[in-house]
């Protein structure tokens, strides 16, 4: 019998139904956003250089630093080795910059001491403001959350491990597609399609791993079939060898045979 929509009771149902999905978006909208403000938090709580600081030394900090040692020579590598005297001059010329590189990064350091202490300071009160305007959201969604989890939680329509947003609209859906005329129908159904969904998933899985034996099985056959040949043929390269030696040992013995006389 198909659901009446004009029915008190169905009508009834299904309203508390969808009061009981936009709990639990609400929930989930408070979870989502809670979650992206640990994430923000996180990424402000690291303790690494600002974009517009690295931005600014790529900008200037190579230039700087070849003006005052030169450009990084490469290291001696492969074929230099074969010139004893290249490849040595090469590798100390490559430790020699190594060695003066940290000296030259101090100097840029001093030289724009100013204009990175005035990046590093505005970045730092940008990021202490984010910090506090975070914080702030992270208290008030977290209140919001525990209210909507406790309204979600009080709600008695269902069992806490029905009270999902997927199974709530599955249910809704059952409702409007009259495919059941009541709340008890609807979970009845619900449960049934699970179990059946299940079912498949086993019997797939199954599938599955009946199709990697075989494949096994097969693949195992090939091996043994490959063997078998290699040793047919390693059994008449010894037979070969074998008729060889006693056909040579043979034409030796006529040999002799035929000195004798």
């Amino acid at each position: 019998m198909f659901l009446n929509l004009n029915s008190n009771n169905n009508i009834n149902e299904l309203s508390t139904l969808e009061r009981l999905l936009e709990k639990l978006e609400k929930r989930d909208n408070c979870l989502e956003a809670l979650n992206q403000v640990q994430e923000t938090l996180e990424v402000l709580a690291k303790d690494e250089p600002s974009e517009r600081l690295v931005a600014f030394d790529e900008e200037h900090k190579i230039a700087f630093i070849e003006s005052k040692i030169g450009a990084k020579p490469p290291m001696p590598k492969g074929i230099l080795r074969v010139v004893p005297q290249v490849y040595l001059y090469k590798k100390k010329k490559h430790d020699t910059y190594e060695k003066v590189y940290p000296l030259a990064e101090s100097a840029y350091r001093e030289a724009y001491a100013k204009e990175r202490g005035t990046i590093i300071k505005e970045d730092e009160e940008i990021r202490q403001r984010e910090l506090t305007i975070n914080n702030s959201k992270l208290e008030r969604l977290k209140a919001e959350y525990d209210i909507a989890e406790k309204s979600v939680e009080n709600d008695s329509l269902l069992s806490a491990d029905m009270k999902q947003t997927a199974i709530i609209k599955t249910l809704i859906k059952y409702f409007q597609d009259k495919r059941a005329d009541s709340l008890k129908e609807a979970v009845n159904l619900w449960y049934d399609e699970k179990r059946k969904d299940e079912e498949e998933q086993r019997a797939e899985e199954h599938r599955k791993e009946m199709k990697r034996i075989e494949e096994e099985r097969l693949r195992a056959e090939e091996e043994a079939a490959e063997y078998a040949r290699m040793q047919y043929e390693a059994a008449e390269e010894a037979a070969e060898y074998a008729r060889q030696a006693a056909y040579n040992a043979e034409q030796c013995m006529e040999e002799f045979q035929r000195r004798d006389m």
